[in-house]
């Protein structure tokens, strides 16, 4: 919970001020060469009216992404996270499958996180103050590594493979999958206002550039080929865990329909929970009626 809440805000200063200081020497060795740019004034309002328009008003959301962990802490901390756990009587296919997909959408995550700190696909340090290539240490690889080792710990617990018995319990109930999709609510957000600017610096960087009042893109034209598969790796990566999540949501939509909309027939349809669970308990027979 520490690291959740003051790691990546930490981490997000230290890079937004270390960037902003080298663009504002370039931007000084620039104006030797070329004419002066508008004010500050004018850029920063042009930027904002522009990214606004393209995200709907949550440009604060690009500015700040770590606001996500306050507020995924605060559903971790809530009531609706404090689950009773039950015994699973059947295991299906497509319980495995869904159980499974959260691991798959941490290693999407990382994996963009990586290929960004590796080929820094979004490298001018002028466009956008640097918050597109930023994100893979605040967002993806933080993200994708709490991802991957929370439902991982998960599944082989639902499967299982702690304990004695050989049955496998849910680590959840219906209030707790509430807030598992409001926290997944919450990521699709954020991530969706980075991906509209990074899917629109990859499309035309230079325009994007001129419409935010700056005069280059690229500070290294090096290796520009690179960065640009880079970049589409990255946003197809990122876009194939983010459909996994709203895959998953539309399944569990679709189930508690299915259900009648009553949360108490959503639970063992969903997980195949019983009894309730006892960490001590030697019977593990699994009990039509969930409620006792």
């Amino acid at each position: 919970m520490f690291l959740a809440v003051i790691v990546p805000p930490a981490w997000n200063f230290y890079l937004d001020h270390e960037w902003s200081f080298e663009a504002q020497h370039l931007n000084i060795s620039m104006t030797v060469v070329v004419e002066a740019p508008d004010s500050a004034e004018a850029i920063k309002s042009r930027r904002s009216m522009v990214m606004n328009r393209q995200c709907g008003g949550l440009n604060w959301l690009f500015d700040k992404p770590y606001l996500f962990y306050p507020l995924f802490v605060a559903l971790v901390v809530s009531p609706l996270s404090k689950y009773t756990s039950r015994w699973i009587c059947h295991v299906y296919s497509w319980q495995q499958v869904l159980w499974s997909s959260g691991v798959f959408v941490g290693i999407g995550y990382l994996l963009s996180g990586l290929v960004m700190i590796i080929f820094h696909p979004f490298r001018s340090r002028r466009a956008e103050r640097g918050h597109l290539q930023q994100y893979a240490y605040t967002m993806f690889i933080p993200l994708g590594i709490g991802m991957i080792l929370r439902h991982e710990y998960q599944r082989r617990v639902r499967l299982g493979h702690y304990g004695t018995s050989g049955h496998g319990h849910t680590v959840a109930d219906s209030p707790a999958i509430v807030a598992c999709t409001l926290g997944q609510m919450a990521w699709l957000t954020t991530w969706g206002v980075w991906f509209v600017r990074a899917l629109a610096y990859h499309n035309n960087p230079e325009s994007f550039s001129r419409l935010l009042g700056q005069h280059s893109v690229d500070d290294d034209p090096d290796g520009k080929d690179c960065r640009v598969m880079a970049r589409r790796v990255v946003l197809a990566l990122s876009i194939c865990s983010s459909s996994i999540l709203v895959l998953v949501t539309l399944v569990r939509l679709g189930i508690f329909t299915y259900c009648g909309c009553g949360f108490c027939e959503f639970y063992p349809t969903y997980f195949g929970g019983g009894a309730v669970w006892n960490a001590n308990a030697s019977n593990t027979s699994c009990l039509r009626n969930v409620g006792q």
